[in-house]
């Protein structure tokens, strides 16, 4: 029979009924999130789902569409749409249906039960029944998708009547990024900065070291590249902080008093937003150095000491106590807990995990990252485990050691999940890559390989098939596993899962779910508005509303290319620890941030004409 494959694109090929959905989707070379096999009101397949045959299905028509990024709201109000005006069965259920999917992409209050019951109402036609069908299911399967759209949230950043611009949208923060690069190009870097620092305090190492989703979904990057946003974010920083004198306001006491455990990106962003608004607040520190992983497990070449240091001390200089050298255990733990109103813990993912391999010197990448100021030798010809930014960052580093280093992960190069940033960086500085590949046995330093076939199952579970092979790596000294990371917290008895761990304790941060730095700076402002709505009720102070100015773009905006942030020289970069990537230039970072196409203005406003 003849199936049309409906992707970017449609076209048709021959299948038998005995194929797989799956084989169908490995010979188009395509790769699925969802699969809709039948037509617009057709059955739904996730990938645990894939080996069902084309004759398990009642084919409503011959299609099956190839679904990746999509948002599972808008996605039902396109079939509800489908059904009204192409199918034209129109009643006031159905009415009502469509109208309440149209007020969650758009950010108006949905009553969730009355959409619930809707869908659990006896309709007469198979259309009515095959659309509320796939809107169970959707919402079955999706359920926490639906929610964030009450609260003003599209993942796939579809749903535009909910946000501003994309790249808000995609920012973990929701930093308002048109804003400040409008404030810049003014030449107003202390008002950009502020702006930042509305939704994170810490902006200047988010413009060293983020992970930069807003790019991502940067639509200026559908023309011509993405607008340079981190290196934006780093220079405004950087500009603002040489003379920052701070005027940011601070709510009168109340009373209350809230301890954090830990210093990171989520334990400080949580206290500057309580100290703020009016509470008294000490953060827990273990290391001598306040900063969590941004400052024991970044490497210096990614993110100097002296730029996180400058953030903390404008969060210190606000009234925040910082107990440096003072660890939380089990013994001290009733201690502080009673000190406090409310206890936040944001101590993330400390410990390193490990495979039990026969090889004398075994270290885990956090660990390796962290003991970099003593005097252990690891030896001339290094092996890091891992495929991750972690594992990349302890490749770079010994390549600084002067060792021979040689990273074999599980996934090809190209899935690796390390950045491309990292992964271009890593081969200019000389890193060895051997993907696809796991360790088979170690005998006396030699480590024997095996091929890595498959890493997660149609079901996207890790699962790995290996098979054996002739490959292998001769005299390694050391083995660094960089395969993940645990919480260590022994003083806490349940489990964690949340925010919320009980009446008095509250959790944010790499300790709920290992994250990325700007989403765990996103959470430690969540957790300190949750902890204020349980005290004061008063809200949290951003400060002052700023003025965004309206300026008409220039028609350039839509020719220029990227301006790609300078480097230093692959040679001078494994001499040293000095940072990478470089600043903009006054010049370079005007250029930029003219190539912004301020979607914040929803396309209301003529480009040229400013009316």
């Amino acid at each position: 029979m003849k199936i049309n494959i409906i992707e970017k694109t449609t076209y048709t090929i021959d299948v038998n009924n005995s194929d797989t959905l799956l084989d169908i989707i490995k010979t188009c070379g395509l790769k699925a999130q969802l699969v809709q096999v039948g037509g617009p009101l057709g059955e739904f397949v996730k990938a645990y789902d894939l080996n069902k045959t084309i004759d398990e299905f009642d084919l409503l028509e011959n299609n099956i569409m190839i679904i990746n990024s999509f948002c599972p709201v808008d996605l039902s109000r396109f079939m509800s749409r489908f059904l009204i005006r192409e199918l034209n069965i129109i009643n006031q259920d159905m009415k009502r249906l469509n109208e309440l999917l149209d007020h969650l992409t758009s950010g108006q209050y949905v009553d969730v039960d009355y959409f619930v019951s809707l869908l659990n109402r006896p309709y007469k036609t198979l259309g009515e029944r095959l659309l509320v069908r796939n809107i169970k299911w959707l919402y079955s399967e999706y359920q926490q998708e639906f929610i964030a759209h009450q609260n003003g949230y599209c993942k796939a950043s579809i749903c535009r009547g909910l946000f501003k611009a994309q790249c808000i949208n995609a920012c973990p923060a929701h930093i308002h990024i048109p804003g400040f690069i409008a404030l810049m190009k003014n030449k107003d870097y202390k008002s950009a900065y502020q702006l930042m620092r509305q939704e994170n305090p810490l902006s200047s190492v988010c413009g060293s070291v983020c992970a930069r989703p807003c790019e991502i979904k940067c639509r200026r990057g559908q023309i011509t590249g993405t607008v340079g946003v981190r290196a934006l974010q780093r220079f405004i920083s950087s500009e603002a902080l040489r003379s920052w004198q701070s005027d940011e306001s601070l709510m009168d006491k109340n009373g209350y008093s809230v301890g954090i455990v830990g210093g990171g990106p989520a334990g400080l962003t949580a206290a500057y937003y309580l100290v703020r608004s009016g509470y008294d607040v000490t953060v827990y520190e273990s290391h001598t150095e306040a900063g969590g992983m941004l400052a024991s497990g970044v490497p210096k070449y990614r993110l100097p000491s002296y730029l996180i240091r400058e953030e903390i001390d404008t969060i210190e200089n606000l009234g925040v106590e910082i107990k440096r050298n003072f660890k939380v255990d089990r013994e001290n733990y009733p201690n502080v807990l009673n000190a406090h109103d409310r206890l936040i813990i944001a101590t993330g993912t400390p410990k390193g995990r490990l495979l039990n391999i026969n090889h004398p010197n075994v270290i885990s990448g956090i660990d390796f990252l962290k003991r970099l100021n003593d005097t252990s030798d690891y030896g001339r010809r290094i092996l890091v485990v891992g495929g991750g930014d972690v594992a990349l960052d302890c490749a770079r580093t010994a390549r600084r050691l002067n060792a021979e280093v040689t990273v074999i992960s599980l996934e090809t190069f190209d899935e690796m999940p390390a950045s491309e940033e990292e992964k271009q960086q890593s081969i200019e500085e000389g890193i060895t890559f051997k993907s696809g590949y796991a360790i088979d046995s170690v005998d006396n330093k030699h480590v024997k390989l095996k091929r890595c076939l498959q890493v997660l199952d149609e079901a996207k579970v890790f699962n790995p098939l290996y098979e054996t092979c002739d490959d292998g790596l001769e005299t390694v000294d050391t083995v660094i596993f960089a395969i993940g990371q645990e919480r260590d917290l022994p003083f806490i008895d349940g489990e964690v899962n949340g925010y919320e761990y009980d009446d008095k304790v509250f959790m944010a941060g790499d300790v709920i779910k290992p994250t990325i730095v700007i989403d765990a700076i996103a959470q430690g402002k969540k957790v300190a508005g949750l902890v204020d709505k349980t005290l004061n009720k008063s809200g949290l102070n951003v400060g002052e509303p700023i003025t965004i100015p309206e300026r008409v773009l220039n028609i350039r905006t839509f020719d220029d290319d990227l301006k790609e942030v300078s480097t230093l020289p692959i040679k001078e970069r494994l001499l040293s620890f000095d940072q990478v990537n470089l600043n903009y230039s006054e010049e370079d970072a005007a250029y930029e941030a003219e190539r912004c196409m301020r979607c914040d203005r929803n396309s209301t406003v003529s480009l040229l004409l400013g009316r």
